[in-house]
């Protein structure tokens, strides 16, 4: 259930913080459980991301990610193209270079970094999607192959993942409380997710869409939550428009019958003034609508004011981003119309030529728990949306509350994303992280819902769960050997692998199936949970082989233009070649054009 705080003062808490050594000490013994264990899980997500980072090869992409970073660290050079997407990663990969110097290690070192703040974010979620979900939620993000492989890599996707969860973030605790703040972070959020990769325009159509939508159906409601809410809704849909709008006109471009992308001068400054003309307009119009007329409908957060500043913040750092701190200005025209104008034209091109199932075949490889949970939350969504009108009729809802708001924002998120991404062109694996990333979301707020409905004090069945979901996960295993191959030893050995996973996961059910066949109050729902688990287990399996055992390896359906271990053994022959050499001699290496670039 969301609550709408029709204050905007909603939330506040008095500072606690007294900055002495005894107000620290008192805050860590306020510390809960439940603290530490989030803790504990961003600390495990850390070491996880950390581990033998620099170990693998770079990627082609990655290669050339790390190399035009090092440009910007050596020289301070770097001219955006938009075939190489957003220009957050260059710069912040030259950070970590001025930092911590150039290595493999240090080149990954921000999207560990990342990858665990997109973890820990999740505490932030603890409201939307309960503190169990929320909990939920990040272990799968944690433990997820695609999101932990691509945490451990030189890609923008993870930087987009991390702003697409704080960007709902802000739009849905705006919503819920009306603060200025969330539509900030909303703001900021959306900045960084688009000057990282263009598929942020794909998160925020859906996002803006669910705004538009929610603000239409809600404005007339007579209730008073309902209204506001939706209100609240079209500010966020101003707000992400208003901010986008110059980003637009490559479609402009297409509706009067051009390329999206111009390559003639002229072409690309006339797309340019329009680009600017779009954002003008926008903003004044706006402008004028919330100085004039949209008092007489409704009254938020969001003003005149406040609109024009946040306007200028977002395009004076998305343009100091595009042209190198404004020291190459031909970024205006590249960032503004190039990067969806690109990207468009790219979609005809299909790289990649993957078939439409391509999405959920890599679901099916290495997220399946995510896709479990979604398919289980099917029947608890509709069932959550049948009951309301009855209980409406029964007892009048709160005038806080909003019952539609999460589970309608995060419904339409994950439809959206699996829509947008099969429909588009080009299909990719890394693109994976923004499918599974909504689908944990509901999965988690779905399950939430049913393992609140098991009680924490029944100690057995909880017992028997855990031992459960161990026995079905020997079982998975199992069925990955092949037994009675043969007689040699190997054979032999397999045998009686998949002869111990058998049995040892009958013995381990035994007290599952104990509860479920005496008909024990909750059971059902122990044994969902059991089958859970044993794919939370299977999922750390694949995640591991993935991550620190197979990462060399091109046969991964998860990785595209892969590296290989070759380049670091060439690598350490011509250290070794010239550690053998007499001081002052350096070696000359000989290569050709198809060696070069690995090189």
């Amino acid at each position: 259930m969301s609550t709408v705080h029709t204050s905007g003062a909603a939330g506040r808490h008095p500072n606690r913080t007294t900055g002495t050594v005894g107000g620290w000490e008192a805050r860590l013994r306020s510390l809960t459980f439940e603290h530490w264990l989030w803790v504990s899980l961003t600390l495990v997500a850390l070491g996880m991301r950390l581990v033998g980072l620099g170990d693998r090869a770079l990627s082609h992409d990655e290669s050339l990610h790390a190399l035009y970073s090092w440009y910007i660290t050596d020289a301070f050079k770097y001219s955006h193209d938009p075939m190489m997407h957003g220009p957050f990663l260059f710069h912040v990969n030259a950070l970590m270079y001025l930092l911590f110097g150039a290595s493999d290690f240090t080149a990954r070192l921000f999207p560990a970094l990342v990858g665990t703040a997109t973890v820990a974010s999740l505490w932030w979620f603890r409201g939307i999607l309960g503190r169990r979900g929320a909990l939920l939620a990040a272990v799968l993000l944690t433990i997820s192959p695609s999101l932990l492989f691509h945490s451990r890599y030189i890609r923008n996707d993870i930087y987009v993942a991390l702003c697409s969860l704080l960007w709902a973030l802000g739009l849905i605790r705006y919503v819920q409380t009306g603060l200025q703040r969330w539509l900030y972070l909303l703001a900021s959020s959306m900045l960084v997710a688009l000057v990282s990769k263009e598929n942020a325009f794909i998160t925020g159509a859906i996002f803006g869409l669910f705004s538009l939508c929610g603000a239409g159906w809600g404005m007339w409601r007579t209730q008073g939550a309902l209204r506001l809410a939706a209100c609240r809704l079209a500010d966020t849909a101003i707000v992400m428009g208003v901010l986008v709008a110059p980003f637009l006109v490559p479609f402009a471009l297409i509706l009067a019958g051009r390329e999206p992308l111009p390559v003639d001068s002229d072409s690309q400054s006339t797309a340019l003034v329009g680009a600017g003309l779009l954002g003008i307009i926008g903003l004044a119009g706006t402008i004028g609508f919330l100085r004039f007329l949209r008092p007489v409908w409704w009254d938020t957060s969001l003003t005149h004011r406040n609109l024009p500043i946040l306007f200028a913040g977002f395009w004076f750092v998305a343009l100091a981003f595009y042209t190198n701190l404004f020291s190459a200005v031909a970024g205006v025209q590249s960032g503004v119309v190039g990067s969806l104008g690109y990207w468009l034209g790219q979609q005809e091109v299909m790289r990649g030529g993957q078939p439409w199932f391509y999405y959920p075949y890599l679901a099916l490889l290495y997220e399946f728990l995510p896709l479990a949970l979604l398919a289980a939350s099917v029947p608890l969504l509709a069932r959550y949306a049948l009951a309301r009108p009855s209980q409406r009729r029964q007892s009048r809802p709160s005038d806080h509350e909003v019952p539609w708001l999460v589970p309608g924002f995060l419904l339409v998120w994950t439809i959206g994303s699996w829509a947008g991404y099969t429909v588009a062109g080009e299909k990719m694996p890394w693109l994976m992280v923004h499918l599974v990333l909504p689908t944990v979301l509901l999965g988690s707020w779905a399950a939430s819902r049913w393992i609140c409905t098991v009680s924490p004090d029944d100690k057995p069945g909880l017992v028997a769960c855990a031992l459960g979901g161990a026995g079905f996960a020997c079982w998975l295993f199992a069925a990955g050997r092949t037994p009675f191959s043969g007689s040699d030893q190997e054979a032999v050995r397999e045998t009686m692998q998949w002869l111990s996973l058998v049995v040892g996961g009958c013995g381990l059910l035994v007290p599952l199936a104990v509860g479920f066949v005496q008909g024990r109050p909750g059971h059902g729902r122990l044994l969902g949970m059991s089958a859970g688990l044993a794919l939370g287990i299977l999922t750390v399996h694949v995640a591991w082989n993935l991550a620190y055992v197979r990462y060399d390896s091109a046969r991964e359906y998860l990785v595209y233009a892969h590296g290989t271990p070759d380049v670091k053994q060439v690598l350490a022959d011509i250290d070794v070649v010239r550690r053998a050499l007499p001081e002052g001699y350096e070696p000359i290496v000989m290569y050709d054009h198809e060696v070069s670039w690995p090189m």
